[in-house]
């Protein structure tokens, strides 16, 4: 696949307390300014594994909504029960974090 028009980067997440409930859900929002809702959008998962290489997962704990051309909303809900499964099953260490790509379609 082509290289992506927007990446968010590595962005650094805190788990939300114990085992979340939909309350907590924490919302975020990016400005990509691709002027397009036509977009293909792709959020990962990760964090360091002991040989200190970010290790990439699907996750099941994202939502996302292109809100208008230029916006993107993600709801977090990943708690610290979820991310200790993630770290104990993938072999990862440290707080977790997420990389969004988004490809015009």
């Amino acid at each position: 696949m082509a290289q992506p028009d927007w990446d968010s980067g590595d962005v650094l997440m805190t788990p939300l307390p114990g085992s979340a409930n939909p309350s907590m859900w924490q919302w975020h929002t990016w400005s990509h300014n691709l002027n397009s809702m036509n977009l293909l959008v792709d959020a990962k998962l990760g964090g360091l594994n002991s040989q200190g290489q970010m290790v990439w997962s699907l996750s099941t704990e994202t939502l996302m909504a292109l809100t208008d051309p230029n916006t993107l909303r993600l709801r977090w809900v990943l708690d610290e029960e979820i991310w200790g499964r993630y770290q104990t099953q993938l072999g990862l260490t440290g707080a977790p974090r997420l990389r969004v790509w988004i490809w015009r379609w």
